[in-house]
């Protein structure tokens, strides 16, 4: 009980959140969408749940909810698999757009081709992508896939920074490589 008080105390004054915001900071993370929660993307699906009574969750499955989010992209399946911090952005940001459009073009194999003019500026890359599938009637984009199509499609080790290099060599080495007449990416 007495912990309980000093954490609610401690959520009322602000420490809570300022000691939240320095773990964020400590792992590279930008604390604005702390302060502004609208900048994160919307739910592509919203189910609102309407109740006819107030109560509390009384039980949670936490395991089925952590599976169901690791399917839908977060996290990680096993907790051996290496979640990659990458120096600015995501992945898909530190790589050239030739290489991009060479790897989308590998997965749609001559059903319609991209190129430079399909990649915006001033948007990220995997925004940029998603907007790709999006419109070339492609299903969801998906990283993980797309990863291992960049390493098919690197001609020169000069294509890629050593930091894309060594995340890639580290995906070949836990993955069977990827079939890309059935492409999922």
């Amino acid at each position: 009980e007495e912990n309980k008080e000093k954490m609610m105390e401690n959520i009322q004054n602000g420490k809570a959140l300022e000691k939240f915001k320095q773990l964020v900071i400590n792992q590279g993370g930008d604390v604005t969408y702390i302060e502004n929660t609208e900048k994160f993307k919307q739910a592509k699906y919203i189910v609102p749940v309407i109740l006819d009574k107030e109560g509390i969750v009384k039980e949670l499955k936490a395991e089925e909810v952590g599976k169901l989010s690791v399917f839908l992209g977060a996290g990680r399946l096993r907790k051996e698999d290496k979640i990659h911090l990458v120096s600015c952005g995501e992945f898909e940001d530190l790589l050239p757009k030739s290489l991009i459009i060479k790897a989308v073009n590998t997965c749609l194999q001559n059903f319609a081709m991209i190129g430079e003019e399909d990649i915006e500026d001033g948007i990220s890359k995997v925004e940029n992508l998603e907007n790709i599938f999006k419109t070339k009637g492609l299903h969801e984009f998906k990283k993980s896939e797309f990863a291992k199509l960049v390493r098919q499609n690197i001609a020169d080790p000069t294509d890629i920074s050593q930091e894309i290099a060594d995340i890639i060599n580290e995906i070949a080495q836990n993955n069977k490589p990827l079939d890309t007449k059935s492409c999922s990416c």
